[in-house]
């Protein structure tokens, strides 16, 4: 005969009496894996648990790099357990589908991390741009920086050898930049469709030319979100669209100072 503990023997009823079995909106692989988590994550005789203190990044990172979910379900059930907690147990009057903007939004950071690391130099976009600055067209090399609501695009204008200095020099030099802020606009629970903004600016310092590109280019967010699906959207997006609009610009030249002469 097999003995268990009456810990253990008190924790399996729960777990198998869970509200979140008379839940029909959850599949029964959802259900297999909110259970999962709470049997690991759920510190019953831990006076210092508190629902608040789990991390959702942490556990969708888990879900999605060890257990190899799709992204969307690793959102899912990520934001599921740590936003609803006990309510699993007690209320079955919970949200459990979310729209493709609320994944986007909280993939995005993350991924744009990760497609950085695939350029070249840590942060150069492989082709060169043709750019219109001071009706003078020409072409550069444009970088890439990543933020958590959109992105950078950024590329020197008066010294086209900079990235073939040595590193150590680089920081030294007096160079113009051309900067184009990318800010994602949308609403999560609209059916507005997401707009790009575009901004720019034009000199060193605080000593810029600046001004709006465009303010609302409507674009549309991948049909899924899955790594493959996500990084050939962004590529697209940025290589093709956002291309367009910036070398159909006309950028003015930097600002006049005795400090440029």
């Amino acid at each position: 005969m097999i003995y268990k503990k009456k810990h253990v023997i008190k924790e399996s009823l729960i777990i198998e009496g869970l509200l979140i079995d008379d839940i029909s909106n959850f599949s029964i692989k959802e259900k297999k894996i909110l259970k999962t988590l709470y049997k690991k994550y759920y510190k019953p005789n831990d006076p210092n648990f508190r629902w608040w203190r789990l991390s959702r990044y942490d556990i969708l990172t888990e879900l999605d790099e060890k257990w190899l979910l799709p992204f969307n379900v690793a959102f899912k059930m990520s934001k599921i357990f740590v936003e609803y907690g006990e309510k699993l147990f007690v209320d079955n009057h919970i949200k459990t589908s979310f729209n493709i903007k609320e994944v986007f939004e909280s993939y995005f950071e993350r991924f744009t991390r990760i497609y950085k690391s695939k350029l070249i130099d840590g942060d150069r976009i492989g082709d060169q741009w043709d750019i219109n600055v001071d009706n003078k067209v020409s072409v550069h090399d444009v970088h890439f920086w990543d933020s958590y609501d959109g992105f950078t695009l950024y590329s020197p204008i008066n010294r086209e050898a900079y990235w073939e200095l040595p590193i150590e020099e680089r920081n030294y030099i007096d160079n113009h930049l051309l900067l184009v802020r990318c800010k994602f606009k949308y609403k999560l629970e609209s059916e507005q469709e997401p707009t790009l903004r575009l901004t720019y600016e034009v000199g060193k310092g605080d000593d810029v030319t600046s001004g709006v590109i465009v303010d609302e280019a409507i674009f549309d967010l991948p049909k899924e979100v899955s790594q493959t699906e996500m990084f050939v959207w962004f590529d697209d997006l940025i290589n093709v669209q956002v291309r367009t609009i910036i070398e159909d610009f006309k950028f003015p030249p930097p600002p006049q100072t005795p400090e440029s002469d």
